[in-house]
């Protein structure tokens, strides 16, 4: 069936209809902070692709362990991604060529968590080496297990941190691990031994194996210890930003973490709570992120969790999948066969109510035409919100140029409100300049005249409206270094109070936070409590800042004298 027929039936239906979806909000605990370091969902963790640019902003230093004596065998660093195995890298360490079981020697491997100001291409990325700041952290958690040659050993692990400050400096922050090789070992260690000024210049974890219980030997006859290592989180307390006034109404929130590690990046997220996915209901987000193919690529990937709690998400590493979409030829910059040109989604889901558990989700993206070196929207449409057509095949809101800095216009969030859709985009080509668009539809294909939004609102936004408050909210950011996330508020949707600042409470510790986008319902409205995703960037925007981005979150809170 094509997708204009059944959009003509659905709009048939009343509006309580759609209201249906969704209406009960979903709680928005706020615990720990909890921040994934690592994950090794995407394979091993080595330096990313060298022969174009080795952007990997956290990465093994060597292939393999590096020995304080000479080994009776060589190994390399190795990864287990399977469906059916926790995703982990893994690693060897052998015992002494010519010692004696019980001679205490070492192995190390260093895990590097900033990309060298070498590797960068533009005098503005080479600020400073992007090290990691862990100030208002207090604990690194890390997963992992061993294997012995025999069977009847014991299995030995250290951890320490290195930091930039004080001359650059080596500090232990485990005891000598020592431990069985049944299971999967959870290790927290406290990072108190360290000061603030140490911990704002952290570059690289080393995990060490002594080789006290590895049986020495040539070749084949050598002992060994493997050792997986399946993710590295910090942890750290919930901050909080002061209460806001926004309009008519207070705005509260609550830093919490990241969603989810992917070492090409992750940023400009979409998403809904989707009450139809069992009792729990389910967390649906889409989002941009970098591709492997291709240096500072771009395209939409998936994923969904039943939680969102920090305490699940310390428990859980998320995987993502990669969408496809179908045809590919009309959009350019491909490498290899693979598109990297469309980001930025803006996903709603249609139901009817006779099949109310039929669904077809709609996303509206930014992309980049044949023909043209700038943002146009499109609309695609998917059964099951991985596999996208393009639908229709020409741009929705089309760009005759790129406007003042090449843009064009991109970056739409769209809602459906009492049997309209609207859609709001940034802009640099519309005749009116630089800002905040919207536009109108009855059938999200075809979409009526643009017109501007207050001129407070100047940079990308995500729209829902809260049919509790009857006004419709939006965040948005500065994209700037000290800059961040804040909220709009309008009864109208057109003109809007707030802005920029005060910000919700974010990672203070990223150079700068953008993208940002709620999850709320899968007809774009929201709630009085809800989450709040963007992009962190540990570095100045350029070609090297897109793989340091993290999907991260905040709590949001509104609501008259709340």
């Amino acid at each position: 069936m094509k997708f204009i027929p059944l959009v003509l039936f659905l709009m048939a239906l009343s509006a309580q209809a759609f209201a249906k979806a969704n209406s009960s909000g979903y709680p928005v605990p706020e615990g720990e902070v909890v921040y994934d370091v690592a994950n090794f969902a995407e394979g091993v963790d080595s330096s990313w692709n060298p022969s174009i640019g080795p952007y990997a902003p956290r990465f093994w230093t060597t292939g393999g362990p590096v020995y304080n004596y000479v080994p009776g065998n060589t190994g390399r660093i190795m990864a287990m991604t399977t469906p059916s195995a926790a995703a982990c890298n893994y690693w060897d360490v052998f015992g002494e060529r010519d010692g004696i079981t019980g001679y205490t020697g070492y192995a190390d491997m260093d895990y590097q968590l900033f990309i060298p100001t070498s590797d960068k291409l533009f005098p503005w990325e080479k600020w400073s080496a992007n090290y990691q700041d862990w100030r208002g952290y207090s604990k690194l958690r890390i997963q992992w297990s061993a294997r012995n040659s025999d069977p009847r050993k014991r299995v030995l692990l250290e951890v320490f941190v290195h930091t930039q400050a004080d001359g650059g400096k080596w500090l232990q922050i485990s005891p000598l691990l020592n431990k069985t090789q049944i299971g999967m070992h959870t290790d927290t260690f406290s990072l108190s031994g360290l000061t603030p000024v140490q911990l704002s210049a952290i570059s690289s974890i080393k995990f060490r194996t002594p080789n006290n219980f590895i049986a020495p030997g040539k070749g084949k006859k050598s002992g060994w210890q493997r050792t997986f290592l399946y993710d590295i989180k910090l942890i750290g307390s919930c901050s909080s930003a002061p209460p806001a006034i926004i309009g008519d109404q207070q705005v509260t929130s609550h830093f919490l973490g990241t969603v989810l590690h992917r070492r090409y990046g992750s940023y400009s997220a979409s998403g809904f709570y989707d009450t139809d996915a069992g009792k729990s209901g389910m967390f649906k987000i889409w989002f941009g992120g970098g591709i492997p193919e291709k240096p500072a690529g771009d395209n939409v990937w998936f994923v969904q969790t039943p939680s969102l709690d920090s305490a699940y998400l310390e428990k859980t590493d998320l995987k993502s999948v990669r969408c496809t979409v179908t045809p590919i030829n009309l959009w350019v910059q491909q490498y290899k066969g693979v598109d990297q040109t469309w980001g930025d989604p803006s996903v709603v889901r249609l139901r009817s109510s006779r099949t109310p558990h039929a669904s077809e989700y709609v996303m509206y993206v930014s992309a980049v035409a044949d023909g043209t070196n700038w943002n146009q929207i499109y609309r695609l449409t998917s059964k099951n919100g991985i596999n996208w057509t393009i639908d229709p095949q020409s741009p929705v809101v089309k760009a005759k140029n790129g406007g003042v800095a090449g843009y064009g216009s991109g970056s739409p969030s769209v809602l459906i409100l009492d049997g309209r859709w609207w859609m709001y985009y940034y802009s640099q080509s519309e005749p009116e300049g630089p800002g905040v668009y919207l536009r109108r539809s009855t059938d999200g294909v075809a979409w009526g005249d643009a017109f501007k939004t207050s001129d407070n609102v100047s940079s990308a936004v995500d729209v829902k409206y809260i049919d509790a408050l009857k006004e419709f909210v939006a965040v948005s950011d500065v994209e700037a270094k000290g800059g961040g996330v804040y909220t709009l508020v309008s009864q109208d949707g057109v003109r809007w109070s707030g802005g920029a600042p005060p910000y919700l409470s974010e990672d203070a510790n990223a150079y700068l936070c953008h993208n940002p986008g709620f999850i709320g319902t899968d007809r774009g409205h929201g709630f009085p409590d809800m989450y709040v995703t963007y992009g962190a960037s540990q570095e100045p925007f350029g070609p090297t800042e897109y793989y340091t981005r993290e999907l991260e979150y905040s709590s949001w809170h509104i609501g008259r004298g709340k």
